[in-house]
């Protein structure tokens, strides 16, 4: 019973950070935007890569990953969102 618990609270807390993504996107851009969960997949497969093509250890690839993140987050909004939020709708 006290797994359940902590497995829903778990899964809870990863919707609502998801949604608060959500709004927070559409409240800053005007803009729905359900990428979230893409760009979290590019990032989670990049790290994978480090883990086990490069041999990285965790800790490396974990910092890696939340670079090329950051990165990734910052190209993704210079190109593509910013043209977007002064088009007209």
């Amino acid at each position: 019973m006290l797994q359940l618990i902590v497995s829903g609270l778990i899964f809870g807390c990863i919707y609502g950070l998801a949604a608060l993504g959500i709004v927070l996107i559409f409240k800053t851009t005007d803009i729905a935007n359900f990428a979230q969960g893409e760009m979290a997949m590019i990032t989670t497969f990049v790290s994978f890569m480090f883990l086990t093509k490069l041999e990285l250890p965790y800790l490396i690839s974990f910092i890696l990953a939340l670079v090329f993140a950051g990165i990734f987050g910052t190209v993704v909004h210079r190109i593509f969102m910013k043209p977007i939020q002064s088009a007209p709708p």
